[in-house]
């Protein structure tokens, strides 16, 4: 079956034009609808109509950039006219600024440090990621937006460390309860360490929304079949056999493999053993390791030499899908 379809695939839009063609209406009658200085404040529009992730039936989120306190709490109504609702939320922009920067630590830190770092919360990596794509729909004389600065390839990073770390210690929870025979168990966690790793991955290749509900819909726009990764999550009819728990598991290792092999090397290579519960890899400081089910670690030089050799640009996410 054509995956196409079944998911959003349009990019995030880059101006006020794009979005308002999208929108199929010009935003201009939306703004005496709001409480904001023209001439101080920015209006800006985030969220999934911005993204290209929205339907019919999305809401137009807009932020308020202000510097001035006093403005009223964030408000929801419709737009008659235009026949959607709109969120509106108040944005501090020092409180913007300061977690831009906040963002943009060192980017040199690889996924062997990333359990030692301090990451944003959730609430923060959204706000961040929005603002990253987020479109003026006003002119002030001293515009905010871009004095926020928030930097994507910080960005991806930061997102990244936010699902890599909790798939990694739900891999080990899941083979620690196969071992214990506790399957149903083994399942959850497994479940869980690949929509970690999925979301890992994604972040990491630029699709920064931290929300879950986008996860299939940004593997699409990286190429993979969402179909194949949804295939993947799906337990068998043999779940209380065990089958379900170690395919979830394989599966989520491999993930945190192209992670962590994409973040070091930029590239995609095939995963390098075939799957099983007994021990996977992963990449730290450039150097690869085989971890097994009791988290012990041996570095693997030669084989990261190997793969190294047989990499290459045109390789794709397809390997991905494929099983890689």
């Amino acid at each position: 079956m054509n995956s196409d379809w079944l998911f959003p695939r349009a990019e995030p839009a880059e101006c006020r034009r794009e979005l308002e063609r999208r929108l199929e209406l010009s935003t201009l009658p939306l703004l005496p609808h709001l409480t904001f200085d023209p001439l101080k404040d920015e209006v800006v529009a985030v969220g999934s109509i911005v993204e290209g992730l929205g339907n019919t039936l999305s809401d137009l989120d807009l932020f308020i950039l202000t510097e001035n306190v006093a403005y009223p709490k964030p408000a929801i109504f419709f737009w008659l006219e235009a026949g959607i609702w709109v969120d509106v939320e108040v944005v501090n922009f020092g409180d913007a600024r300061e977690l831009a920067r906040k963002l943009d630590r060192d980017t040199r830190h690889k996924t062997a440090d990333w359990g030692a770092m301090n990451s944003l919360t959730w609430k923060e990596l959204d706000l961040c990621h929005r603002l990253a794509l987020a479109v003026s729909l006003t002119d002030p004389l001293k515009p905010l937006l871009t004095k926020v600065c928030v930097s994507k390839e910080a960005l991806r990073r930061e997102a990244a460390i936010a699902f890599i770390v909790p798939a990694r210690a739900r891999w080990l929870d899941g083979i620690g309860a196969l071992r214990s025979g506790q399957i149903g168990q083994a399942v959850v966690c497994g479940r869980l360490a690949l929509d970690y790793a999925i979301e890992a991955y994604c972040a990491l290749r630029g699709q920064t929304n931290p929300n879950s509900k986008w996860r299939f819909a940004k593997a699409a726009r990286l190429g993979v079949d969402p179909l194949a990764l949804l295939d993947r999550l799906m337990p068998t009819k043999d779940v209380l056999e065990g089958e379900s728990a170690a395919r979830l598991l394989c599966s989520a290792a491999e993930m945190i493999f192209h992670s962590t092999w994409y973040d070091s090397f930029g590239t995609l290579v095939r995963y390098p053993d075939e799957p099983t519960v007994s021990h996977r890899f992963e990449v730290q400081g450039q150097e690869l390791f085989k971890i097994d089910d009791h988290d012990r670690m041996t570095k693997e030089p030669g084989l990261r030499s190997r793969l190294l050799d047989i990499v290459s640009p045109s390789q794709t996410d397809a390997q991905i899908q494929e099983g890689a």
